[in-house]
């Protein structure tokens, strides 16, 4: 009840800002692309026009923290629209208004929530309901929500993508899986990832690999089948954009001026650009970076049998070290508890686990404490630019936290087996 009632209030409240004309920050986005597609118009602007809004961006926060105006007083500027076309597409053809989209972005937070406590249990562990209090508690979450940003919708598609992969569903994983992508390409090494730990850790590989063969099929038929859908104009747009992409960020402009953007990405590709690397070459290397831990991952857990949780917390933590742009960490505290969980032993390894990710809840929320009292301009995060000690501690820590846990996980010499309901037994 807390946890479905909270985001239903936070529903609640955003359809009384719509009613009254105020378009939540990540839908206006949204929706000004689907006018522009409305009118036969590109939805993107040029790299100059993206630019020239980052800039204001970083203009207004400089005023915010020099002015200290009022609270209530201070301009929200939404960033250029920097997906593909089918999100603006869509929300102009299916006519998706701001209050229908609060409804599916609720649904796919309470979604998300139920699957990932369903999903979790494994053989004596029974996450009880009061879980769900993580994600209640979470500013990332509350954040993307009061700004309608497609993210959660995405991240509880590519929740079910995993889960229809896990239980051998792979023509159905392929319409998440496309869908995911399509939005945002960088989705790709979430469902990659995920897939490759599923291949090489279960039993059953051969069968796991025509699972997987068909739902990546089938999703690349999808995707090729929508871009023909898209008018040719608009497919001539979608092509100029995405070939200079990184000409639309932030991180081409001189790093004083890309705060406080800088400050919100948690991203590896941050760091790199932070430490004076030039874009394009930092883009290659985040990802080349994302490959290596990738492969240290499948090395360490190519021969276990890990419950679907760990699998997915494990291609979860790569995909927030690999993706490009990362300001918000939503769902982070309940994944990573969840996955560890079962393999805490002692009273103190569970109060420490609770302990350091309190403390990175309550750091985010101290960040936006500290935003609206004009003190800095962190907003979602304590690290900064020059500290980011998320990036490169916290982040690696998880990940880290995840592969040591899997040499706890049953192996295939131990004697392992698949049960009836998809979960690891031993013999």
């Amino acid at each position: 009840m807390l946890f479905v009632g909270w985001f239903l209030l936070l529903g609640l409240f955003l359809v009384g800002l719509i009613a009254g004309g105020d378009l939540p920050v990540d839908y206006r986005t949204y929706h000004l692309a689907a006018e522009k597609i409305g009118r036969t118009e590109s939805p993107y602007g040029s790299p100059a026009d993206s630019q020239a809004v980052w800039a204001k961006i970083h203009q207004l926060s400089r005023q915010l923290y020099r002015n200290r105006p009022p609270p209530g007083e201070t301009e929200v500027q939404s960033g250029p629209y920097l997906y593909s076309p089918t999100l603006a597409l869509l929300l102009q053809q299916l006519r998706l208004n701001a209050i229908l989209f609060t409804t599916l972005v609720f649904g796919a937070v309470i979604g998300f929530g139920w699957l990932w406590l369903r999903a979790s249990q494994r053989n004596a562990f029974q996450p009880s309901a009061w879980w769900l209090l993580f994600i209640v508690f979470s500013w990332d979450v509350a954040a993307s929500y009061l700004g309608l940003n497609v993210e959660l919708i995405l991240l509880a598609l590519g929740l079910s993508a995993a889960w229809l992969l896990w239980h051998g569903r792979g023509l159905l994983a392929a319409l998440p899986i496309a869908f995911v992508v399509l939005i945002k390409p960088f989705f790709a090494l979430l469902i990659a990832a995920f897939g490759l730990l599923m291949l090489l850790q279960r039993p059953e590989r051969r069968r796991k690999l025509r699972v997987v063969a068909l739902a990546a099929g089938g999703g690349m038929i999808l995707i090729m089948l929508e871009v023909l859908r898209w008018p040719g104009w608009l497919r001539e747009a979608a092509y100029d954009y995405f070939r200079n992409a990184l000409m639309h960020q932030w991180l081409v402009l001189p790093l004083p001026e890309q705060t406080p953007m800088s400050i919100w990405n948690r991203a590896p590709l941050q760091l790199l650009v932070n430490l004076g690397i030039e874009a394009t070459l930092a883009q290659w290397l985040a990802l080349l970076l994302w490959a290596i831990l990738l492969l240290v991952s499948l090395w360490k857990t190519h021969r276990c049998s890990l419950s679907f949780a760990h699998t997915f917390a494990l291609a979860y933590i790569l995909f927030l070290w690999g993706r490009p742009v990362s300001w918000t960490l939503p769902y982070l505290e309940i994944v990573l508890l969840l996955a560890l969980w079962p393999y805490t032993r002692t009273t103190w390894q569970q109060t420490a686990l609770l302990i350091a990710v309190g403390a990175l809840t309550a750091s985010h929320w101290l960040a936006l404490v500290r935003t609206a009292l004009a003190i800095n301009a962190n907003l979602f995060t304590l690290q900064t630019a020059s500290i980011p000690w998320e990036t490169v501690l916290f982040l690696p820590l998880c990940w880290l936290l995840l592969v040591l846990a899997a040499e706890k996980a049953p192996t295939e010499s131990s004697g392992a087996t698949l049960g009836s309901n998809g979960q690891t037994q031993d013999q």
